[in-house]
C-alpha cells in the first residue's frame, strides 16, 4: 500500500451512510438545562401554572375519594386517621385551588368578542363591495367560505366555553346570586345554563383537539417517512458510489453532512411524542368530562385519577416545551 494513502479514521454511521464528524459532535455539545430551571420556567409560565395546580388539585380530591371509601367499607387503621386529617387540613386548599384554576382561565371573553366583531365586520366589507370584479353570488360564497373554515369552528367553541366558564366564576365571586341566595329566579337557569355547556363546550374542545392532533401526526409521519426515505437512498448511493472503487483498492468513505437532517428527524420524532402525550391526556379528559355528559356511571376514585393522569401528562409537555425554550 502507498505512503501516501493513511488509514481512514473511523466515521459514524447513520443508516449506514457516513456523516461527518463534526455534524455528530455538534448535537451532542446541546447544552441541557438542570431540572430546576426548567421547574422554574414551568412555574413562571401560565400554562405550566395551571397544570401544577391541576396536579395538585387532583392529588387532595384522590385522598378525598379515597377516604370516602375507606368510610363507606367501615375500614380502620392508621392509613384511614391519616387520610381523615389530610381530608381535613386540604379542604380549603383544595377551594383555594379550585379558584385559581377559574380565574387564570378568566379574563379571555373580552378579546375573543373583539375577534368576532373584526370577523363580522370583515363579512360586512366583503357583502357590500360594490367592484363588478365579484358577483353577488361569489360574495355570498366567500363570506361563507370564510365562517365555515377549520379554524372559525374553533374559535367558536372556544368563545362557546369561555362564555359559560366566566358566568360560573360571576356566580362564585357572588357577583350574580341564584335564588337560593337571595338571586332572581331567572339567575338561577342562568346558573343551571352555564353549568351544563361549560361541560358541552369543554367536551368539544377535547373532540376537536383530538382530531387536530390526528392531522398533525399524519402530516409527521409523512414528513418522517420522506426523511427517512432520503436518508436510506443516501446510503444505498454511498454503497453503489464505494463499490465502483473494486476489489483491492481502498475504499474511502464518502463524508456526507447530513446534521441538519438528523436534527430534523430528531425534531419531528419529538413532537409525535408530544403529540402521542396530549392525545392520552385529551382521552383521559374525555373520560372524565363524559361521565357528566352521558350520564356514565364511575368508580369515583377511578373517575379523580383520570383528572389527575390528564393533569400528569399536561405537566410532562409543558416540561418538554420549556426545556426545549432552555435549549435555544
Amino acid at each position: 500500500m502507498s505512503n501516501n494513502l493513511r488509514e481512514a479514521s473511523p466515521t459514524p454511521l447513520i443508516n449506514g451512510a457516513c456523516c461527518n464528524v463534526s455534524a455528530v459532535t455538534k448535537r451532542t455539545a446541546v447544552n441541557t438545562p438542570s431540572p430546576f430551571a426548567i421547574f422554574n420556567a414551568c412555574v413562571n409560565d401560565l400554562t405550566g401554572k395551571d397544570k401544577l395546580a391541576k396536579v395538585v388539585q387532583y392529588t387532595i380530591r384522590l385522598l378525598n375519594d379515597i377516604y370516602t371509601v375507606c368510610v363507606d367499607v367501615k375500614r380502620e387503621g392508621r392509613l384511614v386517621d391519616v387520610l381523615a386529617y389530610l381530608t381535613k387540613r386540604l379542604a380549603l386548599l383544595l377551594q383555594g385551588l379550585n379558584a385559581y384554576r377559574h380565574m387564570l382561565r378568566a379574563g379571555t371573553m373580552p378579546f375573543r368578542l373583539w375577534k368576532l366583531l373584526c370577523h363580522l365586520r370583515y363579512s360586512l366589507r366583503v357583502l357590500l363591495d360594490k367592484s363588478k370584479a365579484n358577483s353577488t353570488a361569489m360574495r355570498v360564497e366567500k363570506v361563507v367560505q370564510y365562517w365555515t373554515r377549520r379554524e372559525m369552528f374553533s374559535e367558536f367553541i372556544n368563545l362557546w366555553y369561555a362564555f359559560s366558564d366566566e358566568i360560573l366564576l360571576l356566580f362564585r365571586f357572588k357577583l350574580l346570586l341564584r335564588e337560593k341566595e337571595g338571586g332572581w329566579k331567572m339567575s338561577e337557569k342562568l346558573f343551571y345554563w352555564a353549568e351544563d355547556h361549560e361541560l358541552y363546550a369543554w367536551m368539544a374542545i377535547i373532540l376537536n383537539g383530538l382530531y387536530n392532533d390526528w392531522k398533525k401526526l399524519a402530516i409527521l409521519k409523512e414528513k418522517e417517512a420522506s426523511i427517512i426515505l432520503n436518508q436510506r437512498v443516501r446510503a444505498r448511493t454511498v454503497k453503489i458510489v464505494n463499490g465502483l472503487h473494486g476489489k483491492g483498492q481502498v475504499q474511502l468513505p464518502i463524508q456526507v453532512d447530513r446534521g441538519d437532517e438528523v436534527s430534523q428527524l430528531a425534531e419531528v420524532r419529538h413532537e409525535m411524542r408530544t403529540i402521542y402525550i396530549n392525545s392520552v391526556r385529551l382521552g383521559c379528559d374525555f373520560l372524565f368530562d363524559g361521565k357528566y355528559v352521558f350520564r356514565w356511571d364511575m368508580y369515583k376514585p377511578l373517575h379523580t385519577s383520570l383528572g389527575f393522569i390528564s393533569g400528569i401528562l399536561g405537566v410532562v409537555n409543558t416540561w418538554r416545551s420549556q426545556r426545549e425554550k432552555l435549549k435555544e
